[in-house]
């Protein structure tokens, strides 16, 4: 399982492997997610995004070094 990773700053010492995360537009913690296929490096992956539920993602732009396996 992939996640992306968005544990920067004050929000750091949360567990990568734990269920709130800060949500990828807005920074409030949330346990909701959405899964998308994501292509680098030559292959396709199933990532987890962290995402709460006032926010919404059209054009999402990913940066890979946030890309953690779990």
């Amino acid at each position: 399982m992939y996640i992306y990773d968005t544990r920067y700053d004050i929000y750091e010492t949360l567990p990568l492997n734990g269920w709130l995360f800060p949500c990828f537009i807005c920074n409030n913690i949330t346990s909701n997610f959405i899964t998308t296929k994501h292509c680098y490096n030559y292959k396709c992956i199933t990532i987890t995004i962290p995402l709460c539920k006032s926010c919404n993602i059209d054009n999402m732009i990913l940066n890979n070094k946030y890309i953690k396996k779990v």
